[in-house]
């Protein structure tokens, strides 16, 4: 009962987090789920699957505001669905310690590429 209403809760936070910030599912979800005691593997299985719900919902308000831009959708989509079972693969190749460590190393590369320059985003490359 107390995992689901802590998961429940982190459910709302990355709901909240993915419509204002348009971030949330893994950053918020798979390291809750991984202190819960799930492997990292079921942690970031069960996010992803969140993770398409919420974008569902964030992407239908997106659309009714007139904000979503479908050929970029489509750009951004198909090939991320392709690779996505491909990524699943070759994780299976490696100890769960260092997925845990590259989704350590990612979190905190997003860190550094938000802050990089004024408005967000990456850092622009050295001259």
């Amino acid at each position: 009962m107390g995992e689901g209403l802590i998961l429940l809760g982190v459910g709302l936070w990355a709901g909240i987090l993915a419509g204002f910030l348009g971030i949330g599912g893994g950053t918020v979800m798979v390291p809750v789920m991984v202190a819960l005691g799930l492997s990292g593997v079921q942690a970031v299985g069960t996010s992803t699957l969140a993770i398409l719900v919420i974008a569902l919902g964030g992407s239908l308000q997106n659309w009714r505001m007139g904000v979503l831009n479908p050929s970029n959708v489509l750009l951004l989509g198909l090939p991320a669905v392709g690779t996505a079972y491909g990524g699943t693969a070759l994780a299976s190749l490696f100890p769960e310690f260092v997925l845990l460590g590259l989704f350590g190393f990612f979190l905190l590369l997003n860190i550094y590429w938000m802050g990089g320059k004024k408005g967000g985003g990456p850092p622009p490359p050295p001259v």
